[in-house]
């Protein structure tokens, strides 16, 4: 299928309408890294995660990135939240094999047992986000290797997720979906914003209230912006 996606402060952006389009898209596209964009991940100055995601699929995660983007005609576009993202990947595609890494011991373990009642596909492994040592990275390059799953989540954090997620890939050509914090979420750990605020497009500041650490490196990322609003994009179409 043919998906439009635009150059924007050398960032390369899926301009993907909604979940399902992107189901759509990983159906016959099943191997690279998905990436959630927002003001920080646009305002990285870290070229090897700028490679990345000029390399892979890079989706719309946060209003401002979403604003500019409509401002420039892209008016039919929606946000895509990340944490629901993975889960309508994994519904979409049931007989698909699933590795797991992220978060620490208890969440993961956690998580797995939910991810068992609630998809039907086969759960190879899973594994925490924390490798105090090179033996601790050998086994899991170990067992994606041997496993050979067919998607791959990761929760660790921008950018060190993708850049793990790239690592692996030379190993075990799948699907790596890189979500962040949402495995914390889908244990139960954190609530995600009422429904009111994620609807106005506000999820942000719900979690700049529960996380007021994360304000000062908002706060950095958000001069983007204005950069985002007033910089020339280059339009592209891929078909796959």
């Amino acid at each position: 299928m043919e998906v439009k996606k635009i150059s924007l402060l050398n960032k390369t952006i899926f301009l993907f309408r909604n979940k399902k389009h992107v189901t759509e898209y990983l159906a016959t596209n099943d191997r690279g890294i998905l990436i959630s964009l927002n003001v920080e991940a646009m305002a990285s100055k870290d070229p090897e995660f700028t490679r990345i995601i000029n390399q892979h699929i890079g989706y719309i995660d946060g209003v401002g990135l979403l604003l500019p983007l409509r401002l420039k005609g892209h008016v039919s576009l929606q946000k895509i939240p990340g944490v629901e993202l993975w889960q309508e990947v994994i519904r979409s595609f049931p007989n698909k094999k699933v590795f797991m890494i992220g978060a620490t011991e208890q969440v993961i373990c956690t998580v797995a047992d939910k991810f068992k009642r609630d998809f039907p596909n086969p759960l190879l492994g899973y594994r925490n986000g924390f490798f105090p040592s090179a033996e601790d990275m050998a086994q899991l390059r170990e067992e994606i290797t041997d496993l050979r799953p067919d998607i791959v989540l990761i929760a660790l954090g921008q950018p060190r997720q993708e850049k793990l997620a790239e690592e692996l890939m030379a190993l075990n050509p799948a699907l790596y979906i890189c979500i962040g914090g949402s495995f914390d979420i889908y244990a139960g750990i954190k609530n995600r914003a009422p429904r009111l605020l994620i609807a106005i497009g506000a999820e942000w500041a719900y979690r700049l209230y529960k996380e007021p650490w994360r304000f000062t490196r908002i706060f950095k990322s958000l001069n983007v912006i204005p950069r985002m609003i007033l910089a020339k994009k280059r339009n592209i179409t891929v078909t796959g």
